[in-house]
């Protein structure tokens, strides 16, 4: 079976990603939504694919089943799922929870196996923590094709957004109005991406 690695803008652990992020919810699900399905995530000058079999997509082309507010991945073939909301008015956002705990045990697992020692389950407990994205929907709902991207730590300070610590990446919001501030700046070209509805859910 083809192997897959997350898309960025709803990565295996979002905390892998720079960017915005909270230790509580601060989005609640609001408004039009996106459509339940297939969902293919696509960088610039990748084409979209036409089928639900994926087998025929291209390697640019990242899938994501979405439904009852899930997000399903394959990183590495493994399905994950991410609980995640789409909220707010101005902007429209994305709020994945993440759990910061997963990611800490599987860092030790990866270093161990890099070690030679077998990788296991090391039973972190779950450190909750929350990412967000700007959502820009194109067309009626349900949405069928939107572009997105992570919301990246601004060089302009906005109140209830800490700055980045040394040799970080993340920045700690502490408001949904922080969130919207942050998303509402222009996003790097190259970060965007467009999210493309392909399928129903079989």
């Amino acid at each position: 079976m083809r192997s897959f690695v997350a898309l960025p803008a709803l990565a295996l652990l979002a905390a892998c990603g720079p960017g915005v992020m909270s230790k509580s919810a601060l989005v609640t699900s609001a408004g039009p939504q996106p459509a339940d399905g297939l969902w293919a995530i696509l960088d610039q000058g990748c084409a979209a694919p036409t089928s639900g079999s994926l087998a025929s997509w291209p390697e640019c082309a990242m899938p994501v089943w979405i439904g009852k507010g899930v997000a399903t991945a394959l990183p590495n073939g493994t399905p994950n799922h991410l609980a995640f909301v789409v909220g707010g008015d101005d902007p429209r956002l994305v709020q994945v929870k993440g759990d910061m705990g997963k990611l800490a045990g599987m860092m030790s697992s990866l270093g161990d196996s890099i070690g030679g020692k077998p990788a296991g389950d090391s039973g972190a407990a779950e450190i909750p923590a929350y990412f967000y994205w700007t959502f820009v929907p194109e067309g009626a709902a349900p949405y069928k094709r939107a572009r997105l991207w992570r919301i990246a730590c601004p060089a302009t300070e906005i109140p209830g957004l800490a700055k980045p610590e040394e040799g970080q990446d993340s920045c700690e919001a502490s408001t949904l109005a922080a969130v919207e501030a942050a998303g509402k700046l222009p996003a790097e070209p190259d970060k965007v991406q467009t999210a493309v509805w392909v399928a129903p859910a079989e």
